[in-house]
Parts: C-alpha cells; sequence; structure tokens
C-alpha cells in the first residue's frame, strides 16, 4: 500500500519502508527496521582542531564540525567510525539513534 503524509510521527508508527521524495527524486529508500537498527548521530569531542577530512568512510551520509565537536550521521559502519574517531585522537564518543524525523530533516535540505 502506497501512503503519502508529511506526518513524520504517523508514518512511523505505521509503515514498515519509506521512500523520502525531494522535488520528484527519490532522496532515501529503507526499511524503518533497518533505519532504528543502523542509523546513528555520532557525537565526537576533541581536545584540538578536530581533522576535517578523516571521515569519508562508507555510511557517513553527513559531517558538521563545530569548533572542537564532530558531529556525524551515518547510515552504516558506526563502529569503523568510532574506532577512526578514537585513532584521531577523540576524547569523547557519543554515538545515538535517530528517527525518521531526523533523517528526512537531513536529507530533505533546502536548496539555497
Amino acid at each position: 500500500m502506497f501512503f503519502s503524509s508529511h506526518q513524520i510521527s504517523e508514518v512511523e508508527r505505521i509503515a514498515d519502508h519509506v521512500c523520502i521524495i525531494d522535488h520528484g527524486r527519490l532522496v532515501a529508500d529503507l526499511s524503518l527496521d533497518q533505519m532504528r537498527q543502523d542509523y546513528r548521530r555520532i557525537t565526537l569531542g576533541f581536545a584540538t582542531q578536530p581533522p576535517t577530512d578523516e571521515f569519508k568512510i562508507h555510511g557517513v551520509q553527513q559531517v558538521k564540525i563545530v569548533g572542537r565537536q564532530v558531529t556525524v550521521l551515518a547510515w552504516e559502519n558506526s563502529e569503523v567510525i568510532v574506532e577512526c574517531a578514537r585513532s584521531l585522537g577523540a576524547v569523547s564518543v557519543d554515538v545515538a539513534p535517530i528517527g525518521l524525523r531526523e533523517v528526512f530533516l537531513e536529507t530533505v535540505k533546502e536548496e539555497a
């Protein structure tokens, strides 16, 4: 059954599989079980300025650097990303699951 909605909490509650379409283009196609199992926000703290290009790892969707903090949105390989961060001197590591709302907001961006 096809169900279209902008009410993300309802979609997350009733859907098994989600496709996200942005401006007529398919930008995400995933099962919610896969999302719950694999999607993670990884927040890393560094004592010095963090490296900027070291997180180009399979599974990384987005990297944001603010000061000495790096936030990585990953759709898989979170263990590899954490190992990489620790080898680069991360002094703090926090790995948290994310929901469909955050996946949607990070996937569908307003074009400038």
